[in-house]
């Protein structure tokens, strides 16, 4: 099977079509993937060898242009292969009624031979990343949705109140006093 690439630009996110036979033309999922249906039709695709590599490119030059990981690593560039709300509907296993990434055998092995960065980088430390950048990816965003909470409780709570906390406390310390007097 033959690949070409059509003579449309390529963007930072990948090619637009791929020519894998001389009939078939091809379009891959554009990423940061924002739906299940992408990341299904994403696994389906890589079952082939050839639609595989293109993705296992284009994630490289989304993770790693020119061949060097970005700032940051995974855990800070993760939300460039999946948006961070859908993001979080996954975790690996599955647990707590969650998306498990492990249903995704191709995307996850594609995403493993991206981070491998040598010889001595192993399935359990691809395993321990993910789950680090999951919790992570968790915690901002969780952060994001409480401090959105918090401002919008302060912008409701627009009632200016009618005593300071200085007036109060000096009124009932003169009183507490005159009393004695």
């Amino acid at each position: 099977m033959r690949v070409q690439l059509t003579a449309h630009p390529i963007d930072m996110l990948g090619p637009q079509d791929i020519k894998t036979d001389d009939s078939d033309l091809w379009t891959p999922q554009r990423f940061p993937l924002t739906e299940l249906e992408q990341m299904e039709a994403l696994e389906e695709d890589m079952n082939d060898p050839v639609k595989a590599s293109v993705y296992v490119e284009t994630m490289k030059d989304l993770l790693k242009p020119g061949g060097i990981f970005r700032a940051g690593g995974l855990q800070k560039n993760f939300h460039l292969i999946l948006r961070v709300d859908f993001m979080v509907m996954f975790n690996l296993d599955g647990i707590h009624h969650k998306i498990p990434l492990k249903k995704f055998a191709n995307f996850s092995r594609a995403l493993y031979k991206v981070l491998k960065r040598d010889e001595a980088y192993v399935m359990d430390d691809y395993i321990a990343e993910i789950r680090t950048t999951f919790r992570v990816y968790k915690n901002r965003n969780n952060k994001r949705a409480s401090v959105v909470r918090r401002k919008m409780k302060e912008a409701e709570a627009h009632i200016e109140p009618e005593l300071d906390f200085e007036e109060i406390i000096c009124s009932e310390t003169s009183e507490f006093i005159d009393e004695f007097d």
